[in-house]
């Protein structure tokens, strides 16, 4: 099928536009079939959830200073370290794809070091963008004075709600707020935050034990309600500890294994 994207296939963001979405779905589904399948993990694999263009609430944005001394503000081009620069993002939200121009201004203080190659983690909020940028050369002082103010003033002309450095609150005019079920939660600098609403709903319908604190994985792999990575490992460490046999789950020696056996 025809890429829906312009920037596709010099853009290494999305590299699997040109696959119809049923056979990109089974793909994605068998890469967490094999991912468990290396760690001797047996399980039921739920079909992937579809996300549609223009979902994605999440983007890491990569910034340069051109030979010109201009700004290029991108993803990296596949297997390569070169940004290519974009004007739209098919699967980004509106509001982020609309901010672009003010994100590639706001990357200008943070490239004050040659040295520097700053990355924005933009999360699209109920209350406006939150900005968090690592990448930022540390030696010499780390970003100076003069150049945090210059930010701070550019975040408060484009009307952004928080931007900070590497986790440290650099300006903030409202605090970034999503919502989780019920709960309107206040987003700490930097915290993860699924992709999508429609992800983050699917993820919370198929895990009961799911938190307002933690969001699993859209892809989520599921045997019971109380099966996850965590559980393999816990109920693993316990059976490793206490039974017999020799564990295909870890390849350990052990008195009586429950995951070997398939004991409960």
């Amino acid at each position: 099928m025809v890429p829906p994207c312009p920037h596709f296939g010099d853009c290494g963001g999305c590299a699997l536009q040109h696959w119809a979405a049923g056979p990109y779905l089974a793909w994605k589904a068998d890469q967490i079939r094999l991912a468990l399948a290396r760690e001797r993990i047996e399980t039921v694999i739920e079909p992937a959830a579809p996300v549609g263009p223009g979902e994605r609430r999440r983007l890491a944005l990569h910034a340069r200073r051109r030979s010109d001394g201009g700004i290029v503000l991108g993803l990296k081009s596949r297997r390569s370290w070169r940004v290519t620069p974009i004007e739209t993002c098919v699967v980004a939200v509106p509001a982020l794809v609309a901010a672009l121009p003010v994100l590639r201004r706001l990357a200008e203080p943070f490239l004050e070091h040659p040295l520097s190659a700053p990355t924005l983690h933009v999360t699209s909020t109920l209350t406006g963008l939150d900005i968090d940028v690592t990448g930022v050369e540390r030696r010499g002082g780390g970003l100076s004075a003069d150049a945090r103010a210059r930010a701070a003033r550019m975040a408060a002309e484009g009307d952004v709600a928080r931007l900070s450095l590497a986790g440290e609150i650099l300006y903030q005019a409202r605090e970034p707020v999503v919502r989780l079920g019920r709960a309107m939660v206040s987003l700490p600098p930097g915290a993860f935050l699924q992709a999508s609403e429609r992800a983050k709903a699917w993820a919370r319908a198929g895990s009961p034990t799911s938190s307002a604190g933690w969001e699993p994985s859209p892809f989520a792999w599921r045997r019971s309600p109380r099966w996850s990575p965590g559980t393999a490992r816990r109920r693993r460490s316990a059976a490793c500890a206490a039974r017999s046999g020799r564990c295909r789950a870890c390849d350990r020696s052990t008195p009586r294994c429950a995951i070997s056996t398939g004991a409960p």
